[in-house]
């Protein structure tokens, strides 16, 4: 799958590949996770998985047509925990 990085998925300093193990091996992949912030974009996917040093990370990108935007990685927040919990 080709994964493209938006400036903000950089944001809050998580490299890249703790993201993609993230992705990879996520405990909750939530598909969509409410509604596009930006108009006429598909809605997010939430993935919440493990780093490479295995803290929990959210991880949110658009899934479209084989392709992957990756706009959101940091450490998973208690909130978004608990959305995806409620939404499984």
């Amino acid at each position: 799958m080709n994964i493209r990085w938006t400036g903000g998925a950089d944001k809050h300093g998580v490299s890249r590949e703790d993201a993609v193990n993230a992705m990879l091996r996520h405990q909750f992949r939530i598909s969509p996770f409410g509604s596009s912030r930006v108009p006429g974009r598909a809605a997010p996917d939430l993935f919440i998985g493990p780093g490479l040093d295995g803290r929990l990370l959210e991880v949110m990108a658009e899934v479209a047509d084989g392709r992957l935007v990756v706009f959101h990685v940091m450490d998973a927040r208690p909130k978004i925990l608990e959305a995806a919990r409620r939404a499984q």
